[in-house]
């Protein structure tokens, strides 16, 4: 289970024509019933400001893993990956879309003792809440490193939006870090640039992680 609350500013999302600031709070978790199997969920309250804010609920998203294959050696091993973002957010409000989002990758994980390294590709299918029964597919693409800093964890990646038909590029890099607080408890924090005119320029979170025993990379 965690639990995380951020900011971003002066972003541009998919299908919205002008910038804004947006604030974030999210309460999810993941359960893994099998080594090879993780499902997620989680629920947000979303603020949004154009020239006044918006308060309200977000949506709600769901989402499993399975290892494909184990790897071997160097070989990694091999995730795929599903989530779905479900209509509960007002398109009309600015929190939302009103439509049904898809997200699939196929995700190459390298695990060291005390490092881990993650290569992903997939496709996104967006509704477009502009269009009846319309959609827009763009690349979904992710790479991240990550390595023990003392009891803590650092990461740093870069997520990316791309080939879309309609819309310009969304790419983010992203640097956080994560420390044990006692057996079970986890406080990180996690810092993002745009690095394309779309995405949100600067933002930041702080999270609770709740795990049920040993921090997982």
């Amino acid at each position: 289970m965690f639990f995380e609350v951020g900011a971003a500013l002066d972003g541009t999302p998919v299908f919205r024509s002008v910038a804004q600031d947006l604030g974030h709070t999210v309460l999810g978790g993941t359960w893994a019933p099998h080594p090879s199997v993780e499902l997620r969920g989680s629920l947000e309250a979303l603020a949004v400001r154009h020239e006044t804010w918006t308060i309200g609920a977000g949506d709600i998203r769901l989402g499993t893993a399975a290892r494909a294959w184990s790897g071997r050696g160097a070989a990694p091993a091999i995730w795929l990956d599903w989530q779905v973002k479900l209509p509960n957010a007002d398109d009309a409000t600015g929190l939302g879309t009103d439509e049904t989002d898809t997200r699939g990758l196929v995700l190459a994980r390298w695990a060291g003792p005390r490092w881990h390294a993650q290569l992903g590709a997939g496709l996104e299918i967006l509704g477009d809440p502009n269009h009846h029964a319309a959609q827009e597919d763009r690349m979904a693409a992710q790479t991240e490193v990550g390595w023990a800093f003392g009891a803590s964890q650092v990461r740093v990646g870069v997520d990316a939006a791309i080939f879309a038909p309609h819309f310009p590029a969304e790419v983010e890099a992203r640097i956080g870090v994560e420390h044990p607080v006692g057996d079970r408890l986890r406080v990180g924090a996690q810092g993002t640039v745009g690095l394309t005119d779309v995405a949100y320029a600067f933002g930041g979170a702080f999270a609770l992680r709740l795990v049920p025993g040993e921090a997982r990379p």
